[in-house]
């Protein structure tokens, strides 16, 4: 049997929550409300990720068929010579080819008279496209291994005198004429 309190008189602690003043139970009601949607919340969470890593979740993105790590060496006597065949390279990269120019050297005083790849790498296919898309010949391909390789070089890109000689057309040259 309920004792009956006295008016005015503070409740036990031994009363009931809805017995205790309608703003504590309102407060109460919404901290609960709050902890099951957090909780909620935090278990689907969770769930969408298990379910990701058990079936392998990954980003796929499409890969060049041939990949070139080029070292580029300007051995031509020009020096602009290595700045437009950068520009060059990056309009030949695309879907079938990835041209990444790691390392450029320039060669002073040694000027080799044609350009040539050298292959860095056992597998030539990468060089021998390369080559094929500046235009040169299949001769015009070596295979030399680096010895100390850190920049993982694929290719080297000699550009020879060949190179200084054929230099593109000059559009400003046709309107002084």
């Amino acid at each position: 049997m309920l004792k009956k309190r006295a008016r005015g008189s503070a409740p036990s602690p031994a009363t009931s929550p809805e017995s205790a003043p309608r703003p504590y139970r309102v407060l109460k009601r919404t901290v609960d409300i709050i902890l099951v949607a957090t909780t909620v919340a935090v278990v689907v969470y969770l769930a969408g990720f298990l379910v990701k890593v058990s079936r392998g979740y990954s980003l796929t993105q499409d890969t060049p068929a041939l990949s070139v790590r080029l070292q580029l060496v300007n051995a031509s006597g020009d020096r602009g010579a290595a700045g437009r065949y950068l520009q060059k390279l990056q309009k030949m990269s695309d879907f079938d080819l990835e041209i990444a120019v790691v390392d450029t050297v320039w060669l002073e005083r040694r000027q080799v008279p044609r350009t040539l790849v050298v292959a860095r790498s056992s597998d030539q296919a990468s060089a021998r496209v390369l080559a094929q898309r500046l235009g040169l010949d299949d001769g015009e391909v070596e295979f030399r291994e680096l010895e100390h390789n850190a920049r993982n070089v694929t290719a080297t890109l000699i550009l020879g005198r060949d190179v200084a000689l054929a230099k593109p057309p000059n559009p400003r040259a046709k309107e002084q004429h």
